[in-house]
């Protein structure tokens, strides 16, 4: 860019990092979740800068509290293959009893696909064989997110004392 050279590049790359951290440091490994927009937020700071799709999914225990978070796929400018067996295969590994997936939309735009609503609906029915809740499924835009969960679009809502309350 004109007026910009490699070093200011550099010193900007390096800010927006620190704040990716920053953020990062809110979803630590124990954190509660709360209220959904700190989830958006952790997530917009996560994926939004991929220039490809990437599918992750945070796990969480009981009472709602960050297991870990993984970026699980990684495809193409509009599409991931997401593997169900491989996502319920970590979360029994974690002996987690909550998941919320998520992915990206390079796009910028958090319109969901029918390829989207459909992988919603077998991940929703898939974990729930296992005991495990799919919480919600929220695609990231360039500064917005879409919750499935706050659309409806879920099949079943979690209890309202489990999280958010």
């Amino acid at each position: 860019m004109p007026g910009l050279g490699p070093a200011k590049y550099a010193v900007f790359q390096a800010a927006l990092e620190l704040g990716r951290r920053h953020i990062a440091e809110a979803m630590a490994p124990g954190t509660k979740l709360d209220h959904p927009s700190s989830a958006y937020l952790f997530l917009r700071s996560q994926l939004r800068d991929y220039p490809n799709e990437v599918f992750a999914a945070m796990f969480l225990d009981t009472q709602c509290r960050v297991l870990e978070f993984l970026p699980m796929f990684h495809g193409t400018v509009n599409a991931t293959p997401v593997y169900p067996r491989e996502l319920i295969r970590k979360a029994i590994g974690l002996n987690a009893s909550a998941v919320i997936v998520a992915h990206n939309h390079p796009s910028g735009s958090t319109q969901p696909s029918s390829q989207d609503r459909i992988l919603t609906r077998h991940l929703h029915k898939a974990l729930d064989l296992v005991g495990i809740k799919l919480l919600d499924h929220i695609i990231v835009g360039d500064n917005q997110c879409l919750s499935f969960a706050e659309q409806g679009w879920l099949e079943q809502q979690p209890e309202p004392d489990q999280c958010f309350a």
